[in-house]
């Protein structure tokens, strides 16, 4: 029967001491503790062949770890080298920096003083000029004055001069008639009569005949206003009819206030305000529909305002054919889109403009599309 005792090794000495004399059971325990021990001993040293194995492998991790630490030592050793040299490089230039900054502040100071100095001297200058500027401007007022004084007191002497010139033109007559009347007046002074009365005579004749030629210049005159008048009316029916009928005649140009979506179909633009000519109302700012009133070659202008997230398509379209294109695919930036068309339009034909994405409106016109005819037919 065979007996297994566990046991340290320690005990296991001890109590093979104790079993000095040989018997069978001796022997028997003496081989199950040496086989216990051998058995010890393999287990003890493969743990220490494993902890050899796990010592030799992290010597080894740790041996490149070090490798690997010296390594990144080094290179930062060498990127501190650089940066303290770039460090010391931007310390030197920007001593110089500040040395020149300083050099130019001291003169831009300098400059500034003497700038004050100067403009103290102008203003000085200028005040004196403005004290002189004053007095002379006194001095003419009295002046003035004095003449208009002067003036008044003229026109006094030269109203007294005129009544005493009437006074005297009286005296004169009374004094001619008085003459004419005496009996005893001497023959000079008859013959003298006579002459003048010879001369007023033919002062009447004169004056007859500056009459009568005047008043076949003034006849003339009446004509050539006449002919005035029948070209005025002629210019004025072609005025007016360049006006209804001729270049710039007809125009519009519609404004979209408010932000307009497409949601991603060709949609007509419609507006929230219009200007257009007088004479022809042909834009329907309801519909965005421009109806031809005239035959003759139009114009037209699209410009929109597109978002910043969406890209920017519009167009312009004349009896559902496309006349002018206009995009832009930049999506992160608002864009201003403009585009033109020159065309032949018969009366009542329609253009309009359309866009494919949201647009942005705005009273200032972001938004607005306009035509004018430019050559009618």
């Amino acid at each position: 029967m065979a007996v297994w005792i566990e046991i340290d090794a320690a005990k296991k000495g001890k109590f093979l001491k104790k079993l000095a004399k040989p018997n069978e059971l001796g022997y028997q325990l003496e081989n199950a503790v040496k086989s216990n021990l051998k058995d010890d001993v393999s287990a003890n040293n493969a743990s220490i062949s494993a902890l050899l194995d796990k010592f030799n492998g992290l010597q080894a991790d740790c041996n490149a770890s070090i490798t690997s630490n010296k390594e990144d030592i080094s290179t930062l050793m060498d990127k501190h080298d650089s940066l303290e040299a770039e460090y010391n490089a931007s310390i030197t230039s920007n001593k110089e920096d500040i040395s020149t900054l300083m050099d130019k502040h001291g003169s831009l100071e300098a400059e500034y003083n003497a700038s004050i100095t100067s403009n103290k001297e102008d203003i000085s200058t200028l005040m004196d000029k403005l004290d002189s500027l004053q007095s002379d401007y006194i001095s003419l007022r009295a002046d003035y004055n004095a003449l208009k004084a002067g003036i008044q007191t003229n026109g006094d002497k030269v109203n007294a001069l005129k009544v005493g010139a009437q006074i005297n033109a009286e005296k004169i007559l009374s004094n001619a008639e008085g003459i004419l009347a005496n009996t005893n007046v001497d023959t000079t002074l008859a013959d003298n009569i006579t002459s003048i009365t010879a001369d007023i005579s033919n002062m009447d004749t004169t004056l007859t005949n500056n009459i009568a030629s005047n008043l076949a210049k003034f006849t003339n005159i009446i004509a050539d206003i006449s002919n005035m008048d029948t070209t005025l009316v002629s210019q004025g029916s072609r005025l007016l009819d360049l006006e209804t009928m001729g270049s710039g005649s007809v125009w519009f140009d519609a404004i979209r206030e408010s932000n307009f979506d497409a949601f991603q179909f060709w949609t007509k633009i419609t507006y929230d305000n219009v200007r257009q000519s007088t004479n022809y109302q042909a834009m329907n700012k309801g519909t965005g529909v421009f109806t031809a009133p005239l035959a003759g070659t139009y114009q037209f202008i699209i410009q929109a305002y597109k978002y910043s997230s969406s890209y920017g398509n519009v167009r312009i379209v004349v009896d559902g054919t496309t006349v002018s294109t206009i995009y832009d695919s930049d999506d992160s930036h608002y864009r201003t889109l403009t585009g033109t068309a020159i065309i032949e339009m018969q009366p009542g034909q329609k253009a309009w403009a359309e866009t494919f994405n949201e647009l942005q409106g705005y009273y200032d016109g972001r938004t607005h599309f306009s035509g004018v005819l430019i050559t009618p037919k």
